[in-house]
């Protein structure tokens, strides 16, 4: 397969809200080019982490139904522009933090009037916000914290229960420290806010054939275009979505038999009850009379063979044998399972290896309940 490459077509900034840039990978044998631009953009679209303001507190505000004097936006309207105001930090950011605005009459109130952390930067300084009248004034705190995807709206009980608790341990300057005990913006009203945190705006990919090379062997490239909020370079968004999808993969790497977490050394305890020893001493048995319920039974017996480890051609014997669960599996000696088609000694060594690993080992003689006998 020849060198993967990575290149950028085109880019553009049109404003401080809108990025964009064109990006071609490839080449990828057929079919290959799908499956890794399907997974590229969900990852873009939901993996990103980003940074929102999700609610505010606005002096002598109540709800959001409210009317400020002096202010010409309705409190509805004014958090409808807040939430337009993008935010990025210079490093991650895994707590929350507060920020204030403090303006006064006549005045525009744009997102450049947001007293934020040092660390923190509005990516777009002209996002308007409200117009502040000759007399009136506009004193709020910001509540920002980090995220992905959309912050769900819980309304007035669960949202603001947290709200409550995060408010005071938010990070927080001096400055705003002061401002908020001046203005006793402590016992305001919390005012949620519906924010997305997705610095993505827009994925879209095509997928080309490479028609000009004559092999017999197909390759496609993928033609990637991303429209992102500002806060995020597009190159950059690709890198951690790649790596999102490889720290998803990753726990499945080195994936085994799966083993059952209810087995613990009690209840193999009571599995080993069942199984005694004979007079001769020279061989153990199963007794399946002992479980006289499917209540007082070890739930180790009900579990699918397909929990053991065992390669295909022993699974396949035993399920043609209608053998489904362990339960039924300990029903046979090994002899009677060497009586089984395509059933020989490997399979049968690599049955009992695997069934040593969860403490078992079959029979070498079943005595079945009475109750069985009795129907025979």
């Amino acid at each position: 397969m020849p060198k993967l490459l990575f290149t950028c077509v085109e880019s553009s900034v049109n404003d401080p809200k809108n990025t964009y840039a064109s990006f071609k990978i490839g080449p990828f044998i057929e079919t290959h080019a799908l499956t890794i631009a399907n997974n590229l953009r969900r990852a873009l679209l939901t993996e990103l982490a980003g940074i929102a303001i999700v609610a505010i507190k606005i002096q002598g505000v109540t709800h959001e139904y409210s009317a400020l004097p002096g202010v010409r936006e309705s409190v509805l309207d004014i958090l409808l522009n807040i939430k337009q105001v993008p935010i990025n930090s210079a490093f991650q950011v895994y707590s929350p933090h507060l920020a204030y605005i403090n303006c006064q009459g006549p005045a525009e109130v744009t997102a450049k009037d947001i007293q934020l952390p040092p660390f923190l930067k509005c990516i777009d300084p002209n996002q308007y916000i409200a117009t502040i009248c000759p007399g009136g004034e506009l004193k709020m705190v910001l509540l920002i914290c980090p995220g992905k995807n959309y912050w769900l709206q819980l309304g007035a009980s669960q949202f603001i229960a947290y709200c409550k608790k995060i408010f005071p341990k938010a990070g927080a300057t001096t400055q705003t420290r002061k401002f908020i005990k001046k203005n006793q913006l402590t016992q305001a009203n919390i005012l949620p806010i519906d924010a997305t945190f997705m610095p993505i705006n827009r994925v879209n990919y095509i997928i080309e054939r490479d028609e000009e090379i004559d092999t017999e062997t197909i390759y496609e490239y993928i033609f990637l275009e991303i429209w992102t909020n500002g806060t995020v370079h597009p190159f950059h968004a690709i890198q951690i979505a790649v790596q999102s999808i490889i720290d998803i993969f990753k726990p499945l790497q080195g994936l085994k038999s799966l083993q059952p977490k209810y087995i613990t050394f009690k209840k193999t305890q009571v599995l080993e009850s069942l199984v005694q020893p004979t007079r001769k001493g020279n061989y153990r048995q199963l007794n399946l009379g002992g479980v006289r319920s499917k209540k007082s039974e070890p739930p180790i017996l009900n579990l699918d063979i397909g929990n053991l480890d065992l390669s295909l051609r022993p699974y396949t014997c035993l399920k043609r044998a209608n053998i489904q669960t362990i339960r039924d599996l300990m029903g046979y000696t090994r002899d009677e399972l060497l009586l089984l088609k395509n059933f020989g000694k490997k399979s049968l060594e690599e049955l009992e290896n695997s069934l040593f690993k969860l403490g078992l080992f079959l029979p070498e003689k079943v005595i079945q309940p009475e109750s069985n006998k009795e129907s025979k």
